[in-house]
């Protein structure tokens, strides 16, 4: 028997480019649900949002400096953030999905 284990991404975050197997649940035919793991580099990035919502600014992440980016006057009066988002295969709407380190899934074959 192989055992698998997969994390949400609210249980456990991967790291800034981690590989890790991805699956999203997808549809066949209407009626079927499935996976299709993929082996994929998570990234992270820096999105400005205010009250109301993100608001389509976004900065790269930097490891060696993991601060936000410092926010110009306009942006702190207004009540504006940076938000460190997780990014996988160019999509933030991680709701659903599952990951696991890309070596704990190989490993599990090897045994």
């Amino acid at each position: 028997m192989i055992n698998i284990k997969f994390w949400t991404f609210d249980e456990r975050k991967p790291e800034h480019n981690q590989e890790i197997i991805f699956l999203r649940a997808m549809s066949y035919m209407g009626d079927y649900e499935g996976f299709s793991p993929r082996e994929l580099t998570v990234e992270y990035a820096w999105e400005l949002s205010d009250s109301n919502g993100f608001l389509g600014e976004s900065c790269c992440y930097d490891e060696e400096d993991p601060t936000p980016p410092e926010l110009s006057k306009d942006e702190e009066e207004s009540g504006c953030s940076w938000k460190l988002m997780v990014m996988v295969d160019g999509s933030y709407d991680l709701d659903g999905c599952y990951w696991s380190p890309v070596e704990e899934y190989w490993d599990c074959f090897e045994k």
